[in-house]
């Protein structure tokens, strides 16, 4: 690891020259053929993220060494969509190898990839976060729950987006005790994330467990009238959002389960 600022942003600079270089002249690693060590570089590039602990959206990294070699350097480019997707593997693999489960690894990177420096305390407070005297948080009922809870959300949001945000046209009190708790919960979260207090961020989270639970009892969410089903929808994508900001809870995987039953 570099010593000083200047050879960590020297290093940082260097390796992304190299990786974006190459996947510009279509030199990609495939397979076992890695000739110019870009798997290696990319993980010293995400090893020095994590350990200095540097808040750096790794998209404006990637495309300023794209725009460094004269190629497209929008978040969409092929160039730098390349370069990410490369770099979320050793991301990946870097965190698994660091002996994290590989779920928690995968929802996490899906909330926390563009700025590595949150990913591992995130996973850091769904693995070991304190509920009274738990310390292995995932192993709790509370866990479960949080993550029955937040798979409810997402998959009726399926292939159900743009719905507005419309807390007037909530009617039923099961729907506005959600709302409520989201309002409230997203400015503690928000709050907490920005003091670096993920536990208190995840502890946060757990309040929408029980209003998730009662509003999938009371309420019918996709009924003809069209007002109402879309502040339904709307409500159900800003608690997703939220979840969003900790991790993608949809890729947990729970005791007994399988990768395909999660």
């Amino acid at each position: 690891m570099p010593e000083t600022d200047a050879g960590l942003i020297l290093s940082i600079a260097d390796r992304l020259d190299s990786i974006v270089g190459c996947f510009a002249a279509g030199l990609v690693p495939t397979g076992s053929q890695d000739p110019y060590a870009l798997r290696r570089q990319a993980i010293g590039l995400v090893r020095m993220i994590d350990e200095k602990k540097l808040a750096l959206s790794l998209t404006e990294l990637i495309a300023a060494a794209a725009a460094g070699h004269g190629v497209e350097n929008t978040a969409s480019s092929e160039a730098v969509t390349g370069v990410l997707g490369f770099v979320r593997q050793r991301a990946r693999n870097f965190f698994i190898d660091a002996g994290y489960s590989y779920d928690l690894v995968d929802a996490v990177l899906e909330a926390s990839f563009d700025e590595l420096v949150g990913v591992r305390p995130r996973i850091e407070a769904l693995t070991h976060f304190r509920i009274e005297a738990l310390t292995h948080f995932r192993a709790s009922e509370d866990f479960e729950g949080l993550v029955i809870g937040a798979r409810r959300v997402m998959n009726i949001l399926k292939g159900q987006e743009g719905h507005a945000h419309d807390p007037g046209a909530l009617v039923e009190p099961s729907s506005k005790a959600l709302e409520e708790t989201r309002v409230s919960a997203v400015g503690a979260v928000d709050k907490a994330l920005a003091a670096g207090d993920f536990d208190a961020a995840v502890r946060e989270l757990l309040s929408l467990r029980k209003p998730i639970d009662t509003f999938f009892d009371d309420v019918m969410v996709m009924v003809d009238d069209e007002r109402l089903r879309s502040a339904r929808l709307g409500l159900l994508a800003g608690v997703r959002d939220l979840f969003l900001t900790i991790a993608d809870f949809a890729k947990v995987v729970l005791e007994g389960e399988d990768r395909e039953d999660a």
